[in-house]
């Protein structure tokens, strides 16, 4: 096990009591048609990032 992954338990474990699953609500409550509208404005830039994170080791 990587010491990564232990703090990533514990930080997980500590904060167990605070947990609100109702805080993840507002992401589903607009509809599919408008979470994919923006998903396809949004592959753009993020292919971008993407091919900038791949080719910069070569550069």
């Amino acid at each position: 096990m990587s010491f990564f992954l232990i703090g990533v338990l514990m930080v997980f474990l500590f904060m167990w009591n605070q947990l609100n699953v109702y805080y993840l609500l507002p992401i589903g409550s607009s509809g599919i048609q408008n979470i994919a509208a923006g998903a396809q404005k949004a592959i753009f830039p993020i292919g971008g990032t993407e091919m900038l994170l791949w080719l910069f080791p070569f550069t």
